[in-house]
């Protein structure tokens, strides 16, 4: 699971690094213009979560991590032929929906899968995966879009992506959790201790 959490934490490096340098060098945009760009995918990725949480439990873990994977390396690759900032920004919102199925399922994986014991145990070996993952994506872009192009960048970080709907099911499996999380709601007639 934590290598199918670097690989996914690369693709987002990868993407939005490369995304900034595209905005600034193709399109010659300002600080505030890229901002407003990437605003609208922070806001879904900030706020869509705890809708999307009821999709996860209708459907199942792996089911909707392998629909996530696939949507997002889909709005990567359409990013490389995105002819304009506002279609651009289109395909990041698309994109932050998608992460914001993946992270979050991801990180209950973990904790879940860590058990209660060694829960700080989990979510750290889950954050120095994430940054040890952007910390490559970041390096990888950088290289991709000095010696390639952004077309090609795209491509690869949709093929990173898109490993990402083979492995990160099949690491959910292999953990053993629960495919359907369980609701932490109380039920009907339950009283609240």
């Amino acid at each position: 699971m934590l290598l199918a959490v670097a690989l996914t934490m690369a693709a987002e490096g990868v993407i939005s690094l490369l995304l900034l340098l595209h905005l600034q060098q193709e399109f010659g945009l300002g600080p505030l213009q890229i901002g407003l760009v990437f605003l609208p995918g922070g806001i879904a990725m900030g706020i869509l979560p705890p809708h999307l949480h009821g999709l996860v439990r209708r459907c199942g873990r792996t089911r909707m991590l392998a629909l996530a994977s696939v949507a997002s390396a889909g709005f990567a690759a359409s990013l490389a032929f995105a002819p304009n900032p506002v279609v651009i920004g289109v395909c990041w919102v698309l994109a932050g929906a998608a992460w914001a199925v993946v992270f979050p399922v991801q990180q209950a994986v973990i904790a879940e899968a860590s058990g209660q014991l060694r829960l700080g145990r989990g979510l750290g070996w889950y954050e120095s995966a994430a940054l040890a993952g952007g910390l490559v994506g970041t390096v990888a872009a950088g290289y991709l879009y000095e010696f390639g192009s952004w077309q090609i960048a795209c491509l690869a970080a949709a093929a990173v992506i898109l490993t990402g709907a083979v492995v990160v099911p099949a690491a959910v499996r292999a953990l053993g959790v629960a495919q359907y999380p369980r609701t932490s709601e109380p039920e009907e007639g339950a009283s609240n201790p």
